[in-house]
């Protein structure tokens, strides 16, 4: 949900912020329903309903902040996956872009 979607945004804000870090680019995206490719028909009933939600975000910083920051929002009871992480190395530190994906479950009536 776009709740659900703020508030995580927010909390990648806060740990950021935290953590001494500045956020150069944040945004997010609904991926849509979850599809596997060879999925039996009881993984996909299992999967029904289920989108992926994913934030894409770059900061920079010192190195320990940014690795501090994945350890921070990673080990929260919520699952959270990271895919496509970017490291390298400025004139001004380190520099880190990395999309974060969640899970959640449509709403009734949601177009899948």
């Amino acid at each position: 949900s776009s709740v659900e979607e703020l508030r995580f945004m927010d909390r990648v804000r806060k740990q950021s912020q935290a953590r001494g870090l500045e956020i150069k680019a944040i945004g997010s995206s609904l991926i849509g329903k979850l599809e596997r490719p060879n999925q039996s028909p009881e993984d996909q009933r299992r999967l029904e309903g289920i989108q992926e939600v994913s934030t894409s975000v770059t900061l920079t910083g010192p190195y320990l902040s940014l690795r501090g920051f994945l350890v921070d929002i990673t080990s929260q009871s919520r699952l959270c996956n990271i895919k496509g992480l970017r490291w390298e190395r400025t004139d001004a530190g380190s520099e880190m872009s990395v999309t974060l994906a969640r899970y959640i479950r449509a709403a009734p009536g949601t177009p899948k």
